[in-house]
């Protein structure tokens, strides 16, 4: 049996192979989250999966005489891995390094892959990949642009959140609007391997795909695509117009191509200006309006800067180690202390190769600008030999894979492409191709390589397989976990939960520690035992987030053990001021050992990298806390008329001034003092407005209550209870589209913890007859524990 089907495997030809190949890899762009946090999970095992198949389909087949690896493109592979390698042993968390090193050999498999099994110079293996990625093209931007006219056809006439339905819809499985507009952007150069070859089917194909995925990219509205497609239609322009004038042939593809994309920018263009005019809040811009930003410097360019600067920094302070490969989401966290809200980490630079070279020293960085620099040199020597002659179509390829490289460093300048699975594919192609192309052009005599190599990257296939499978099972449970884990009293148990996340990774997609994670569970089920253990024994894999000196504060905070609490709570703010939660613990505790000089080191400074309203409510606590520590209203009017100079006739600060005349500190703690503001006229407003709404209700006067509604969420647009009554009168109304804008609203905000949102949405998807996200949103709503989910979930979810 064995034998038969090597007999039958060794009849199919190596093209056919190569064909399949590239197909699979094609489809990454599809392959869902299944559970995981995120969808770059699942991708990575699903490669990691294929090249063990590519693996066996060389060996089955009988492709044995491989091609050396003493290419240049392999060497200077190498000699980057080697310096990623030698980053590992100054890493602060070395299984990080190792989770991020797994995902760049998987990528190299493929690069080994596709340069064993490809062929340039092979008609049907170049038309095979235009194929492959103009139907991937295809099919991902008819899902955006059907995803998009769908929620615009469902809002009616009412408001549109453009910008909320772009970022958090139309991402389909990249992460965010920026991925998958690069990733479009980067596999375009393969269609024009179809649109401007000799296949008329081809050019067909090649065409529509390319007029539906460029008006998908400006529809996207990435100015860092916008820069890309710019250079490639200018690139483009120049190889059509010295093909013609080498060959002086009669060709409409310089014609055809400039009025596709003319027709697919006003397109865009037109739909965008149309439906902008609808939007809730006038944030997102027409095609022309955000072109016009490019160069504009703002917060997102300045961010940018700034993140460069940390990176050269530290590059300067470590020029030969690095923080080790993977590393620099954890040291980035001591530059951004100031800036980091929470636990929203800057897990990148911004680009990657200040990013390499932070994480490798000065010598790995060095070495991924040369690979970038002799891929290119490489295309432009063959690029200039084929002027000589040779097959019709070789620049062709040589344009294709330059456009696409270049698509990619674009991107690896402004963002982080070398995350991303799909990104990743499309470089990976390119660079496997870019190896064949010196023997596929000018066959220069080869040595076959090695016997050992196949079993070699047969056993790392394997073992990155296991790996991959590791990280895609905790990032499942990561996704479960993902909201129950801030909850005071979690629903998922303790030994759930251990056993779901594992030890490898040890760090969350949010950089938490995974050990931690479950100490905080063993804490909150009564296992106080197991929780101490973690939190005292175990090495901290990201000692710069703090969590584990927060969660002991937070966990003796609730004995009102404040003598134990307060050290804790203090090194946890230290690590990351602008943690709500570790300032809350921290204020606790100094109020109830009447610590005022801890107070007065760690307000003003977060108080100071604050802006706007969130300055005001840190100028505010601070007032309460020093009050009800101290007592002393001289010194809190002082603190109150600090915030006034900066912030002059803040009404909450003025209020809360006149309240302390007459205001008597013991109360809950940091709390009191506000709890006796008077109502601002704003808040009359809204109080007559929610009582007009619930009068409109009981009466069935729908319209009426919702325009009450909307108008008390104009006031106050954090209270998401308002967008949860509208989402109700929407189901009442069976509107069950626009209804479900709005519960998504509030579930996205993550504003309520008891299921009630989930419920409704899960009955509005159910009714639009998408049974599978409704029964998901319906557990969750069990899970929770909201009446009448249990008999929801039974009656339509088997």
């Amino acid at each position: 049996m064995k034998q038969k089907i090597k007999d039958i495997a060794a009849g199919i030809p190596k093209m056919k192979v190569f064909a399949f190949y590239v197909a699979a890899l094609a489809f990454t762009d599809l392959v869902p989250q299944i559970g995981a946090i995120d969808a770059m999970g699942t991708q990575w095992l699903y490669l990691a999966i294929i090249n063990v198949l590519g693996l066996a389909a060389i060996w089955l087949c009988g492709c044995k005489d491989l091609k050396p690896l003493h290419n240049k493109v392999f060497v200077a592979l190498g000699l980057l891995f080697l310096f990623c390698l030698l980053s590992v042993f100054s890493a602060v968390n070395r299984v990080e390094s190792l989770v991020v090193g797994s995902r760049y050999l998987v990528s190299f498999g493929v690069i080994f892959l596709i340069y064993q099994l490809g062929d340039t110079d092979n008609r049907y293996m170049m038309r095979a990949l235009g194929w492959a990625m103009s139907l991937v093209c295809m099919v991902s931007s008819l899902q955006i642009l059907g995803i998009l006219f769908y929620k615009v056809q469902s809002a009616g006439h009412g408001l549109i959140n453009l910008e909320g339905i772009i970022s958090a819809d139309l991402t389909l499985n990249q992460g965010n609007k920026n991925f998958a507009a690069s990733d479009l952007l980067q596999k375009i150069p393969f269609v024009f391997i179809l649109l401007f070859g000799d296949d008329k089917k081809g050019r067909i194909a090649g065409y529509v795909s390319l007029l539906f995925t460029l008006c998908t990219i400006l529809i996207l509205n990435t100015r860092s695509t916008y820069v890309g497609m710019g250079l490639l239609i200018v690139l483009v322009n120049i190889f059509l117009i010295t093909r013609w004038w080498r060959t002086r042939a009669y060709d409409f593809s310089l014609v055809f191509f400039n009025v596709l994309f003319v027709a697919g920018f006003f397109a865009a263009n037109a739909w965008l200006v149309h439906i902008t005019r609808h939007q809730h809040k006038q944030k997102y811009a027409n095609v022309i309006e955000r072109a016009e930003t490019i160069g504009n410097s703002g917060q997102s360019a300045d961010r940018r800067l700034l993140m460069w600067g940390q990176a050269w920094d530290y590059v300067k302070k470590h020029p030969f180690t690095g923080c080790g490969i993977g590393n620099w989401k954890i040291t980035a966290i001591t530059y951004d202390r100031y800036l980091l809200e929470d636990y929203r980490i800057a897990k990148h630079t911004h680009n990657d190769f200040m990013e390499m070279a932070a994480e490798t020293g000065v010598a790995g960085g060095a070495a991924y600008i040369v690979l970038f620099g002799l891929l290119l040199f490489i295309l432009v020597r063959t690029m200039n030999r084929n002027r000589a002659g040779g097959w019709q179509d070789a620049n062709l390829v040589v344009l294709a894979l330059l456009t696409s490289l270049l698509m990619y460093i674009i991107d690896a300048f402004l963002n982080f492409p070398g995350e991303r699975p799909c990104n990743q594919v499309n470089l990976a192609i390119a660079i496997g191709l870019i190896a064949t192309l010196p023997t596929a052009f000018f066959k220069q005599p080869t040595k076959t390589t090695s016997k050992f190599i196949l079993p070699l990257m047969g056993a790392m296939g394997l073992l990155l397989v296991f790996t991959s499978g590791l990280i895609y099972k905790s990032m499942r449970m990561q996704g479960k976990i993902s909201s129950d884990y801030w909850l005071q009293s979690p629903r998922l148990g303790p030994d759930f939960v251990a056993s779901g996340l594992g030890s490898f990774p040890d760090l969350t997609e949010l950089c938490l520690p995974v050990n931690y994670i479950k100490a905080r569970y063993y804490l909150l089920g009564n296992r106080e035992s197991e929780g101490f253990n973690i939190l005292y024994n175990d090495k901290n894999p990201n000692p710069a987030i703090g969590l584990r000196e927060g969660l002991l504060a937070e966990y003796w905070a609730s004995k009102a053990k404040y003598d134990s609490s307060l050290p804790y709570a203090k090194i946890s703010v230290d690590k990351l001021p602008l943690c709500r939660s570790y300032m809350r613990v921290l204020a606790y505790g100094c109020i109830a050992l009447k610590d005022s000089m801890a107070l007065r080191k760690y307000f003003p400074p977060i108080i100071k990298a604050t802006y706007g309203t969130k300055a005001v409510g840190n100028w505010r606590n601070y007032a309460a806390a020093y009050y009800e520590c101290t007592g002393n209203k001289t010194a809190t009017n002082a603190i109150i008329d600090s915030a006034l100079a900066a912030f002059p006739a803040q009404p909450y600060l003025l209020k809360y001034k006149n309240v302390l005349k007459d205001f008597v500190p013991g109360g809950k703690p940091a709390d009191t003092a506000l709890a006796q503001q008077p109502a601002s006229p704003d808040d009359v407003a809204y109080q007559k407005l929610q009582t007009k709404a619930k009068e409109f209700f009981k009466a069935q006067k729908y319209d009426q209550a919702m325009a009450c509604f909307r108008q008390a969420a104009s006031l106050k647009p954090k209270e998401y209870s308002n967008y949860e009554n509208m989402g109700l009168l929407c189901l009442v109304k069976k509107e069950y589209a626009q209804s479900g804008i709005y519960f998504k609203k509030v579930i996205d905000a993550k504003a309520f913890e008891n299921g009630k949102s989930e419920y409704y949405y899960a009955e509005a998807l159910i009714s639009m007859k998408q049974m599978e996200e409704g029964c998901g949103y319906a557990a969750i709503a069990v899970a929770r524990g909201f009446p009448g989910a249990q008999e929801l979930k039974a009656k339509y979810c088997k």
